[in-house]
């Protein structure tokens, strides 16, 4: 039986997801203990469920660049001289 099927079946699921939300460790454990895993079990479990909550809020709170006006005028820039080289070449191999 999963960790969620546990607190599910115990109807621990709303007090396991304000413990989590809020990083109370103690109170996470506790709650584990509740579905019959062992202090060690829910030791583990519970880092291991904070460690991945930590790389989700890293996640989320990476933020793409916000480009200017000026990246964009020079990445057009970059753009039309990529046509006109292509254009350029066309013309003169077609010759």
């Amino acid at each position: 039986m999963t960790v969620n099927e546990r607190l599910f079946a115990c109807g621990l699921m709303e007090r396991w997801d304000v413990a989590t939300r809020e990083k109370k460790k103690d109170e996470m454990i506790a709650l584990l203990c509740d579905t019959a895993l062992s202090k060690d079990q829910a030791t583990c479990t519970v880092e291991e469920v904070l460690k991945l909550a930590a790389i989700q809020e890293a996640d989320v709170q990476h933020q793409p660049v916000k480009r200017t006006a000026k990246d964009h005028v020079a990445l057009w820039i970059v753009v039309l001289i990529a046509i006109a080289a292509a254009v350029w070449l066309a013309v003169k191999f077609a010759q």
